[in-house]
């Protein structure tokens, strides 16, 4: 008989709310995160805005496009701010601007 290892209770949701490898569930909670995307006239396909990719490849399941202007792309995510998030949020310099959650805005 081949043994089977314990599958603890919740396990299939615990990285759910989680960017990248990093988990804390002791001490982070979720919260909403806003970003406005700034539109160039200098996006193209060949230099194409951030957040033009962001929508075919999500930075996280709970992402959704809450508004598009000729100006800007604003998302919404739900997850954990990380250390790993908030690098990503920064790797994409004056690009982005953190429209809601105080500890990001104070980050970036």
């Amino acid at each position: 008989m081949k043994f089977q290892h314990p599958v603890p209770e919740g396990v299939e949701h615990f990285f759910d709310d989680s960017f990248g490898a990093w988990v804390d569930n002791e001490r982070t909670q979720a919260e909403e995160v806003v970003l406005a995307f700034k539109k160039l006239p200098t996006d193209s396909p060949f230099v194409p805005n951030p957040a033009e990719y962001l929508k075919t490849m999500p930075l996280h399941s709970s992402q959704e496009v809450v508004r598009e202007t000729d100006n800007e792309i604003v998302l919404k995510l739900r997850l954990k701010i990380t250390p790993d998030f908030v690098r990503e949020i920064q790797s994409y310099g004056d690009r982005v601007k953190v429209l809601s959650d105080n500890v990001l805005i104070c980050k970036k």
